[in-house]
């Protein structure tokens, strides 16, 4: 698993704006299933530096955010200054059962060891006829990663790890199993579905992830001695330059699953 200590600036300005385009219709889905427009009590579980909160609270949500890691709430707080950030981690959410009116958690539970009990946790603090919406990535890896591996393996540095498999067992890795899982939390009328969009950043922008630390790629950059650095970024300003645009923006499709469920 990745190392997201410290990490807070350094994802945001890079990597969160990946993950930005499945906010829109997240939220849209959300109020679909509620068959009621925005508003109420809505909890962001995982939620790095805000951008659903944020999104969240602009519809009209009176918003809470929870992360495990200081410096994504420390940039959360300082981005979304409207809504309440504090620390926590699936699955001890520090709330009362049926508090909030929705539960996100969006590219969050590739990142807990048991999805049992983190979707239990989300459903726990649903209200009786609240949501619980989910995205996760549908092999539980970015299309970014042919890039890293390429980067790499032209570079001669250390290969990207093999995939060791997910924490909580791969349910989250397709749309069954999200449903499933929110299922076996007592969730009903559920639904699922495929999100599409297309990740548009500056090469440089995205490279000051990987130099943060950012991920499975930033914790190989933190490997390498400075050469070593140096070395991979050269190899990474060639690579990007041949996938980037004529306008010289890297522009890359990307896809997740939306999994949708109510206790009504």
């Amino acid at each position: 698993m990745a190392e997201w200590s410290g990490t807070g600036r350094a994802y945001a300005e890079s990597f969160a704006r990946l993950c930005a385009g499945a906010v829109p219709p997240l939220l849209d889905a959300v109020e679909s299933v509620r068959g009621a427009p925005a508003g109420g009590r809505l909890l962001d579980v995982g939620t790095g530096p805000g951008t659903v909160a944020g999104a969240a609270s602009a519809r009209g949500y009176a918003v809470v955010g929870v992360d495990p890691e200081g410096s994504m709430l420390a940039v959360a707080r300082r981005r979304h200054p409207d809504v309440h950030f504090s620390a926590a981690a699936l699955p001890d959410l520090p709330f009362e059962d049926g508090w909030f009116d929705v539960v996100t958690a969006s590219f969050v539970l590739g990142h807990v060891a048991d999805l049992q009990a983190a979707v239990a946790a989300l459903a726990r603090v649903c209200t009786g006829d609240g949501v619980v919406a989910l995205t996760s990535w549908p092999s539980g890896r970015s299309p970014l990663r042919p890039l890293w591996e390429e980067v790499l393996a032209r570079g001669g540095a250390v290969g990207y790890p093999p995939d060791s498999g997910p924490r909580g067992g791969g349910a989250e890795r397709s749309a069954e199993g999200l449903a499933d899982l929110l299922a076996d939390a007592g969730l009903g009328r559920i639904r699922t579905g495929t999100l599409t969009w297309t990740f548009e950043i500056d090469p440089d922008d995205l490279w000051r992830g990987v130099a943060g630390g950012v991920a499975t790629i930033g914790g190989i950059h933190r490997s390498l001695d400075d050469e070593g650095r140096r070395a991979l970024r050269a190899v990474y300003d060639e690579v990007a330059g041949t996938r980037a645009d004529s306008d010289g923006m890297l522009r890359v499709p990307h896809s997740a699953i939306l999994a949708v469920g109510t206790r009504r």
